[in-house]
């Protein structure tokens, strides 16, 4: 970790305090605002002081001691603001604990003072309501198991101590990268297709319904829950994506475009593509759908992860560049990644590719890497070819066609079984 220079600290150390004495003040109860009236629990939030510059500063630089000051200094009155959004206070901690961790993550990417300040409010708004939900499918779950409907009991622990919370949330800080494959048995377990937030959502324990089968029950909710939470998830992007609202862009034979969507992702698309850009992009989704060959370059967003929609699978990506092909008579689906990493998802499949790996999507969802010369034939064109290697005469013809708009017939049907390498 970065840390500022030694001779900066003495001048952040009082900025912090100053804050978190201001801030205790602004939330004491009984607290009241100029005209003598006081403020409702939504406003009490308003009122917090922004963070010093120098602070700021630090914790951009990678100064985990400003960010642990800040995290003290906003913690209690953050608990507040998750409490007033949870049935069980007992979550808030871990509501405030994940939005420091994905500030932290992405603390380079802030503009301003005051667009941290946003991002941890918002964070904590979304992963209450988040936890809200997750709690309300787990009783609807166990209401279906029953038949009826069931109580569940959640367990009360303790409030987190501040000292036990912030080391939470550095344990977080300091967590080892994991490699692509860890990495992908972690996504089958836990990645959430919004999220979200940078990043993708931690998964919960569930929590303990009616005792029908002891321990075992415990995790088919939890399990079960994910896989319900995600399927509703992957619905409303293709809902997005299908609305009369959407937007279409064409290219016909022989042709390619490049274009930038609203969220300034550049998008180059192959002849013959159709690409869908979802109702309400970038507010609301960033989701696109490709029928036909395309490029992007996507760019990075801290709240909103990119996802593109092909025939039948779905990929996620932040902030990477990678290529599709996607067309309707392709016997499978192609994804190339050229910079970051894209979480493909294929029914209940998962896979995660890093920069230089490739996969195909066969028609029952079955992700498996490309035969040798596979890839350039189909996304050679990103690189300025196209090339055909052993195909049968029959399948070149229509490739000829798509890419050149040349209009060429056998006269000999025998002909049509010869391979063509061109």
């Amino acid at each position: 970790m970065g840390r500022a220079p030694v001779d900066a600290w003495p001048c952040i150390q009082p900025c912090i305090r100053t804050l978190a004495d201001r801030r205790a003040r602004v939330h004491k109860r009984g607290a009241v605002n100029d005209d003598g009236v006081s403020p409702p629990p939504e406003e009490e939030v308003l009122m917090s002081a922004t963070i010093a510059p120098e602070v700021f500063t630090a914790i951009q630089s990678g100064d985990e001691r400003a960010f642990e000051a800040l995290f003290r200094s906003r913690y209690d009155s953050l608990i507040e603001e998750a409490k007033r959004k949870l049935e069980d206070p007992d979550a808030a901690p871990k509501v405030v604990e994940r939005a420091f961790t994905k500030a932290w993550n992405v603390r380079d990417k802030f503009e301003s003072a005051e667009s941290l300040e946003g991002f941890l409010h918002e964070g904590v708004r979304e992963g209450a309501a988040r936890e809200a939900k997750r709690r309300a499918m787990a009783h609807k779950m166990a209401n279906m198991e029953t038949g009826h409907a069931a109580k569940l009991e959640h367990a009360h622990r303790a409030p987190a101590t501040l000292d036990e919370a912030w080391t939470h949330v550095a344990t977080a800080l300091h967590a080892p990268k994991v490699d692509a494959q860890t990495a992908e048995a972690q996504a089958k377990l836990s990645r959430h297709n919004a999220a979200e937030h940078i990043g993708a959502i931690h998964r919960e324990k569930s929590l303990k319904g009616p005792i029908i089968a002891g321990i075992g029950l415990i995790v088919v909710v939890g399990v079960g829950f994910f896989v319900l939470e995600r399927n509703m998830a992957d619905s409303a992007i293709n809902t997005a994506i299908e609305s009369s609202q959407a937007v279409e862009q064409r290219t016909e034979t022989a042709q390619r475009g490049s274009l930038t969507l609203d969220d300034s992702t550049i998008v180059t698309l192959g002849p013959q593509t159709i690409l869908r850009v979802a109702r309400a992009f970038p507010g609301e989704n960033r989701a696109v759908k490709v029928t036909g060959t395309a490029s992007f370059d996507v760019t990075k967003q801290a709240t909103l992860p990119f996802r593109v929609k092909l025939r039948n699978a779905l990929l996620t990506a932040t902030g990477t560049k990678f290529d599709v092909s996607s067309y309707a008579q392709d016997p499978a689906v192609m994804v190339r990644v050229r910079e970051g990493t894209v979480e493909v998802k294929a029914g209940k499949n998962l896979k995660l590719l890093s920069a230089g790996q490739s996969a195909v999507i066969d028609s029952a969802g079955v992700i498996g890497e490309p035969k040798a010369g596979e890839v350039d034939a189909r996304l050679g064109w990103t690189e300025g070819h196209v090339t055909i290697t052993g195909l049968p005469l029959r399948d070149a013809l229509p490739e000829l066609e798509r890419w050149y708009g040349l209009h060429l017939a056998a006269h000999n049907p025998a002909q049509l079984d010869i391979p063509v390498t061109m």
